[in-house]
């Protein structure tokens, strides 16, 4: 019998079982050592290691790695699989939900265009099932992280993608508020004047401050060090002060705002 007969043969054993598919772990694990076999084999293993996934929690941890690896795999339409079955893993459990919005964040930096779409759309996907589990795993490629690429395509995700999303995935949930504006003040003592836009942007669409536009100028006047002297010739601290010049005004002009 080949492997991909095998395959076959396990899936259907434990298709068969139903709620009962926890009492073939044998089959399972045939399933999860298709993530070393061949492509056909691989392919298969994509579809099948999530579909059993919340009966087998003793082996959980083997099978978002097995899968992880194949994410990696040399072949295109293996990676694309496993990418767009990352979010199932969570549907029956978050305990996994952070690691895997962490991954799809380091899989954000990929040259072709149709993958970066699915990375996108499985990221999407996660942060709808859990915001704030989401939103701390990808805040770890920014806050945590040290490949600067990563972080790049992090903040360009949040700008593109999360910002739209936050007054029906967000704002319903208060904790999941709660931890993007955490991370955001993580990462403000480190951030470039682009990423200091993208970050005030999501502040600033938050419901909770629409009535704390003061908290907005003050975390603004903060990051422009209004206590130092500017010099004119320190280019970078120049340009430092433009950018939260132009953040806070805006906020200038609200009734809300003590200034």
């Amino acid at each position: 019998m080949d492997g991909v007969e095998h395959l076959y043969k396990s899936f259907g054993v434990l298709a068969d079982a139903k709620d009962k598919a926890s009492e073939y772990p044998e089959e399972y694990q045939t399933i999860l050592d298709s993530s070393t076999g061949s492509n056909g084999e691989k392919k298969l293993g994509a579809t099948f290691i999530p579909r059993f996934f919340k009966y087998f929690p003793e082996h959980q941890l083997k099978a978002l790695n097995c899968l992880l690896d194949l994410c990696e795999d040399e072949d295109s339409a293996i990676r694309r699989l496993a990418i767009k079955a990352l979010p199932s893993l969570c549907y029956d459990t978050k305990d996994h939900l952070t690691k895997i919005a962490d991954v799809l964040t380091q899989l954000l930096p990929t040259g072709n265009a149709l993958e970066l779409s699915i990375v996108q759309n499985a990221l999407k996907e996660v942060i709808e099932l859990d915001p704030k589990g989401a939103i701390i795993g990808i805040f770890s490629q920014i806050n945590a992280g040290d490949d600067d690429e990563s972080r790049e395509h992090a903040v360009n995700f949040l700008k593109q993608n999360v910002l739209q999303m936050i007054p029906k995935v967000f704002d319903p949930n208060p904790d999941a508020v709660e931890a993007l504006t955490d991370e955001i003040h993580k990462a403000l003592p480190d951030v470039t004047g682009y990423e200091f836009k993208v970050f005030i942007s999501l502040l600033s669409k938050l419901k909770t401050m629409e009535s704390e536009h003061d908290q907005l100028v003050d975390l603004i006047a903060e990051q422009a060090e209004l206590e130092n002297e500017l010099q004119p010739n320190d280019t970078e601290a120049l340009e430092k002060f433009i950018t939260c010049s132009r953040s806070a005004i805006p906020f200038f002009q609200k009734e809300d705002t003590n200034y």
